[in-house]
């Protein structure tokens, strides 16, 4: 009697331990296998940079993650980008002060932030999520102005006067 409880308790530590049980994340399809023991997932989410308030997706990112004891044994995720970077703006959430702060300067033209604020304005790199401020972007010229307008940056331009 006392060998039948015992392979009975040790069947269920077992299934306990080994079987999974799938979960559904809501990151854009991701489905995720967990026992105790390990975990396999399916990897098909929004690859998005930025907090909450102010996030800018970059792409996909797909792939199979399987790790055991919560350490990670495999993990062949891709990312489908559409962009490189995304410039997250924020200090939409701070006052700032109404000096105008210069960013960067051309042959022509000076371009100005309309108040002292790049110190919020970061621009962040797929995948590696590597954040770089705004003025050392564009003085190194891993960005452009042109790209300013599109994640909707204010800045103000004036020429240069002899």
């Amino acid at each position: 009697m006392k060998k039948k409880v015992i392979i009975v308790v040790v069947i269920i530590v077992l299934m306990i331990l080994l079987v999974p049980i799938p979960f559904k994340l809501r990151d854009g399809g991701t489905v995720e296998w967990k026992s105790l023991t390990y975990s396999i997932a399916n990897v098909h989410s929004i690859y998005a940079v930025g907090n909450e308030s102010n996030k800018y997706e970059l792409g996909y990112k797909e792939g199979i993650v399987i790790k055991i004891f919560n350490m990670t044994v495999y993990n062949n995720t891709k990312y489908s980008l559409k962009e490189e970077f995304a410039i997250i703006d924020n200090s939409k959430e701070f006052d700032c002060n109404n000096i105008e702060e210069e960013i960067y300067r051309d042959d022509e033209y000076i371009y100005y932030l309309p108040c002292e604020k790049s110190q919020y304005i970061k621009v962040i790199y797929a995948p590696n999520e590597y954040q770089e401020g705004l003025k050392s972007s564009l003085a190194e010229g891993n960005i452009k102005i042109s790209d300013l307008d599109k994640f909707n940056i204010e800045y103000i331009k004036k020429e240069i006067t002899n």
